[in-house]
């Protein structure tokens, strides 16, 4: 997450907002902040799966929904 944020830092420094093309420069930033946060939520998201993994429970929960709510139904033999 920290790497995220250096990045982020990093590419805002490079485009800092008291030149003359302060548009560009603001729209850089702007888009660096937006990317920054959606990267660290998927971190976050893909670490929060990871630790319900741990449990047992969420391990049958998760193929459960997957087969009621996408797969048809099996015909009956």
């Amino acid at each position: 997450m920290s790497a995220m944020s250096g990045v982020a830092e990093a590419i805002a420094e490079l485009h800092p907002a008291d030149v003359a093309d302060k548009l560009n420069a603001r729209r850089i930033q702007a888009q660096t902040k937006v990317l920054a946060r959606m990267a660290s939520a998927a971190f976050m998201l893909a670490a929060l799966a990871v630790v319900l993994m741990s449990f047992p429970r969420a391990k049958q929960l998760g193929p459960a929904c997957w087969r009621r709510r996408v797969l048809p139904p099996s015909p009956a033999p």
